[in-house]
């Protein structure tokens, strides 16, 4: 059975996004593992599954920002001088990276360039099996070792941290329930350093290749060897006494957090 687990995704709270497409969507679960009975070879004429020869890099993609850290203000007369900052770190086995941005005093979503990495398996059948073709656009070979192939199936992923940084104001901000908000006073501050995926804008590749059809994403978490090392912080700072609210837990469980001035 074809298994392995693909990392996907960046630090705290990663949103994968194509260049200028920004959306707000829930909270998503963070893992996706591949196995053959997932896959969407399907099954052949005796019922039986289709193998599946596993993906290999075809090629490197130009680099897509993605969104690794998240902070929310609410704009209220109470949060006049809150503000939220972020930092991004990775120890390459080479060599120390990191990233630091400044402070915003409104909400802000902090980005950063990754690495992309096309890759194509093959859907085929067993050895001397003849299988119906299915016509792709995209360029498909015919055999893989000493089978036929039915079809292909593509996938871009992440391959690492590339650099550069950025950072978009949302207009809208997460709803959070009463009892999740702390008490806060005037000039404390609180690091969120949570290093694991807990949001997903949209599940689509960040750049899709052209003419490509069956082109299979998917969210990881930062245990992937593409993130050896990885490092992330969010800053939150009370220029007067306000409260710090989580979406689904309080800012000790949750990496999602809303700066108010007073409990929803």
């Amino acid at each position: 059975m074809f298994r392995r687990t693909w990392a996907f995704g960046a630090a705290v709270a990663l949103m994968a996004l194509p260049a200028g497409d920004f959306a707000s969507g829930g909270p998503a679960s963070s893992d996706a593992v591949l196995t053959a009975s997932s896959l969407p070879c399907g099954l052949d004429s005796a019922g039986q599954p289709y193998g599946f020869s596993g993906f290999a890099l075809q090629r490197e993609r130009p680099p897509a920002w993605a969104v690794v850290g998240q902070g929310y203000i609410v704009r209220q007369k109470q949060t006049a001088g809150d503000w939220v900052r972020f930092t991004f770190a990775q120890d390459s086995g080479q060599g120390d990276f990191s990233q630091g941005y400044p402070r915003s005093y409104t909400s802000a979503w902090f980005r950063t360039e990754f690495s992309m990495g096309q890759y194509r398996g093959e859907c085929h059948g067993q050895p001397g099996q003849r299988v119906p073709r299915i016509r792709q656009h995209a360029q498909c070979p015919r055999t893989y070792l000493n089978t036929f192939v039915r079809e292909c199936l593509w996938m871009l992923i992440n391959t690492g941290w590339f650099g550069g940084a950025g950072w978009v104001h949302p207009g809208q901000v997460p709803d959070t329930p009463g009892r999740y908000c702390a008490p806060h006073e005037q000039g404390s501050f609180f690091e969120s350093d949570f290093g694991v995926v807990t949001k997903w804008a949209s599940e689509a590749s960040p750049r899709p290749a052209p003419k490509v059809r069956n082109l299979i994403s998917m969210k990881a978490s930062l245990n992937g060897s593409g993130h050896r090392g990885i490092h992330a912080a969010m800053y939150f700072g009370f220029g007067r006494a306000g409260f710090l609210c989580g979406t689904n837990g309080t800012e000790a469980k949750t990496a999602v957090l809303v700066q108010r001035g007073s409990k929803p």
